[in-house]
């Protein structure tokens, strides 16, 4: 089975959902381009998942609302078009946040599980994933989504760590300590001597969360 159809076999999309939108706005000459969790799995190493994120040109968005309504079940929120169907479980989520329709501009195609589509560049990638980890209004289980795919581009990507902000790195490394963290208590992180890297340092908690060695094959490597 390949990528595509072990994606449509998980979201169950026996409407055809998926090939279904794209063709909609690809005869509707909309541009657009994949951001969120697909996004990031057009980078990284995938995760199959049941949403498919999409940015669409800020001009154009009027255009996406009419296009969409006529075919598909259509919920609208503060900034986003939220697209099902019957006969799929796929989430097809159009962002009408105008900080998105930028990403458009400065996509190239790329394989996204089987199929080639206009992927933003993986450093809108992260900042919207940056967005979407300090909305307030995100739900928690959806923000320790956002972090995950953050954690997964940097370990693949750790020049893009400056590009995300403390706050969020902070959350990767207490995560990342799994439970060794205790508050009150002064740690330090020691990272096991490797075959690329012998000579390790022991940071304390706030340099540590700014220490490269942090995001370099992480857990592969042993680092604690």
């Amino acid at each position: 089975m390949n990528a595509l159809s072990f994606w449509k076999a998980v979201t169950m999309d026996k409407s055809d959902l998926l090939e279904e939108i794209f063709a909609l706005l690809r005869e509707g000459g909309i541009r657009f381009c994949v951001i969120g969790g697909q996004a990031v799995n057009a980078y990284v190493e995938p995760l199959v998942s049941l949403d498919l994120d999409l940015a669409v040109a800020v001009a154009q968005i009027g255009q996406v609302r009419k296009l969409v309504e006529d075919r598909f079940h259509t919920e609208e929120f503060p900034h986003s078009l939220n697209i099902s169907s019957p006969g799929s479980n796929l989430r097809v989520q159009i962002q009408t946040d105008p900080r998105y329709g930028d990403f458009v501009e400065r996509a190239s195609d790329r394989d996204v599980l089987g199929l080639n589509l206009p992927v933003a560049s993986i450093e809108d990638i992260v900042q919207g994933k940056v967005w979407a980890a300090t909305d307030p209004l995100h739900h928690a289980t959806k923000r320790r989504k956002d972090l995950l795919d953050i954690e997964r581009i940097l370990e693949a990507y750790p020049t893009l760590r400056d590009r995300v902000p403390g706050e969020i790195l902070q959350q990767l490394f207490l995560k990342g300590l799994g439970g060794h963290l205790k508050t009150g208590h002064t740690w330090t992180l020691q990272n096991r001597p490797t075959e690329e890297n012998q000579n390790k340092s022991i940071y304390t908690l706030p340099e540590a969360v700014q220490a490269n060695t942090f995001f370099e094959k992480r857990s592969r490597r042993g680092l604690y």
